[in-house]
């Protein structure tokens, strides 16, 4: 159980301690809740939310009405076009929903194509307001806050096959097609435009999202990564690093082949998801780069508390550095049933403490709105 106090300052320094490694009073940890959680289960969440409330420090009661509501179109039920022109489909409320017409699924259209502008819209279609998130920033650090930035889920990888569609993309990369060069370009400069406005709002923090793995393995080869997606990741990652800014970069599935490339790339945050990354062999990077643990979500599912339980000390204690460097994540679907969220609230509050970082699902919203403490 972590000592001290929680007030903005003292979890914003706890924050940046475990970052770089300074001995940090307390291992962070984050437990999120998705908006389809909240929809089922509602009141009775919030209960074991308020008996572990140390760990959700910006929860009210009541919360839980709003928190239930899809943040953005992708968790809404139906189809919704995005501002780069890809369809997304939905059929359960509160959950992601997936990209079924891709606007570049024939190269005949590329010539023509006009991507989006992010100082105007996100990748949603939302309008952005830069000088509002700018004052935003220094509000949250006149009260002693880290500020994050981010960019929307997929911002790279996955975009690319937004686009292209998955089987088109993979072909393209096999077939080393000539035009899939530009194709990068063009999202690869959309990227570094967004890492620069991100950049002049002060924000201390990137977060960076991109699936590069199923359960098994990476959707490329580690060689093709490193041969059409490592190289954007130096850019936007590298801008960032020269300004100051941190870089916090999220993956699902199997990554743990690349990590010493994420970390050449300037990362220092990663989020790797146990399961397809076993503890065993992430403990090989401890004490070199921060990893915030993304906690067995399959499991937090279909085991047993004790299992549960088990699964979070093993993996705490396999990858916990005496200097710092570790972030526990717990992601509950709505699947998860109530007694294995309590036994999680329960076993971090044992072991781990407040974050001052908060829900990415929430928080990657249209309204333009940084993610931190106001």
């Amino acid at each position: 159980m972590h000592s001290g106090t929680t007030n903005l300052n003292n979890l914003s320094k706890v924050y940046i301690d475990a970052i770089t490694f300074n001995n940090p009073q307390w291992i962070p940890c984050r437990i999120a809740f998705l908006p389809a959680t909240w929809k089922k289960y509602g009141k009775e969440l919030e209960r074991i939310v308020m008996k572990y409330h140390h760990l959700f420090p910006d929860y009210s009661p009541g919360d839980y009405e709003k928190l239930a509501r899809p943040p953005h179109p992708r968790y809404r039920i139906g189809r919704f076009r995005d501002a780069w022109e890809c369809i997304w489909e939905n059929d359960y409320e509160g959950l992601a929903g997936v990209v079924v017409e891709s606007p570049l699924k024939s190269w005949e259209k590329f010539s023509a194509y006009v991507p989006p502008n992010p100082s105007e819209v996100d990748d949603y279609g939302g309008k952005v307001n830069w000088e509002e998130r700018r004052k935003q920033v220094e509000r949250i650090h006149e009260n002693g806050g880290i500020a994050f930035g981010y960019f929307m889920h997929g911002s790279m990888f996955m975009r690319l096959f937004y686009l292209r569609g998955f089987e088109n993309l993979m072909l393209d990369m096999a077939l080393d097609d000539p035009r899939l060069k530009d194709l990068i370009s063009m999202v690869l400069d959309y990227n570094m435009k967004l890492a620069e406005l991100w950049v002049n709002t002060g924000v201390d923090i990137v977060w960076f999202g991109d699936d590069l793995g199923t359960q098994r393995s990476l959707m490329i080869s580690p060689d093709m990564f490193r041969k059409y997606i490592k190289p954007c990741y130096e850019k936007i990652f590298g801008f960032l690093k020269e300004h100051g800014v941190y870089v916090y970069m999220h993956s699902d599935g199997r990554i743990v082949e690349i990590m010493e490339d994420l970390m050449e790339c300037g990362v220092d945050v990663v989020n790797p998801q146990i399961g397809p990354n076993k503890p065993q062999e992430l403990a090989k990077y401890k004490g070199r780069v921060c990893m915030d643990v993304d906690l067995d979500r399959q499991l937090f599912s279909l085991g047993k508390p004790l299992e549960v339980e088990e699964h979070i000390i093993e993996c705490i204690s396999a990858l916990r550095h005496e200097r710092g460097g570790l972030m526990v994540y717990a992601e509950c679907e709505p699947e998860t049933p109530l007694y294995n969220i309590e036994t999680i609230c329960a076993t971090l509050s044992e072991i781990c403490g407040p974050t001052v970082m908060q829900d990415f699902v929430q928080l990657q919203k249209s309204c333009g709105e940084v993610p931190g403490h106001a």
